[in-house]
């Protein structure tokens, strides 16, 4: 029916409108673990959302309720090349430098005062500059590379928010368990 076309139109603009303000950018400071610091107008990959899994529940959330995240060092290895000499046994060969693991717990501040800890899943972020626009890259594990130290591998430990998140509805909690038969 062509009478009913505009009105169509006009609900999938307005279905549309909440995703691209979910997504506009942030003013954010960005620190980093070598104490450099950035900012700028923070976004997240078009279409993508951060996520959060606490242990027991996925957390999804747009950075529009974000106030402040903090990721801090939660185990920290040495790790090196490995392979099992023969199969069956559990005599292990190793070869090459060691290299560092870091897996990093994050804590996100939301507007409303719910603080999530978790691990992160690997979501990449821009922060729009003056000069330049840098990718930020959340993961919940850095690996380095043979001979290098933890202190080489720089990973972002606080982004902060100069703006005040105006809402708390973007988040959607999701339960991980087992399905039942």
């Amino acid at each position: 029916n062509p009478a009913s076309s505009p009105a169509l139109v006009l609900l999938a603009i307005v279905g549309i409108l909440p995703c691209a303000v979910a997504q506009s950018n942030r003013l954010a400071v960005v620190q980093f673990s070598n104490g450099e610091q950035a900012e700028g107008a923070l976004s997240l990959t078009p279409g993508d959302e951060l996520k959060i899994h606490d242990g027991k529940e996925l957390k999804t959330l747009g950075l529009d309720v974000v106030q402040d995240m903090v990721f801090e060092p939660e185990k920290e290895t040495m790790e090196q090349k490995w392979r099992f000499m023969e199969a069956g046994r559990t005599q292990k060969e190793k070869w090459g430098k060691p290299f560092p693991v870091r897996e990093i717990r994050a804590t996100v501040s939301v507007a409303d005062g719910t603080v999530i800890r978790g691990h992160v899943y690997t979501t990449v972020l821009y922060l729009e500059g003056k000069e330049q626009t840098t990718k930020v890259v959340l993961r919940a594990k850095d690996r380095g590379n043979e001979g290098q130290t933890f202190a080489d591998i720089v990973y972002p430990v606080r982004i902060s928010f100069s703006d005040r998140a105006p809402s708390v509805n973007g988040i959607i909690g999701i339960k991980v368990s087992d399905a039942e038969a």
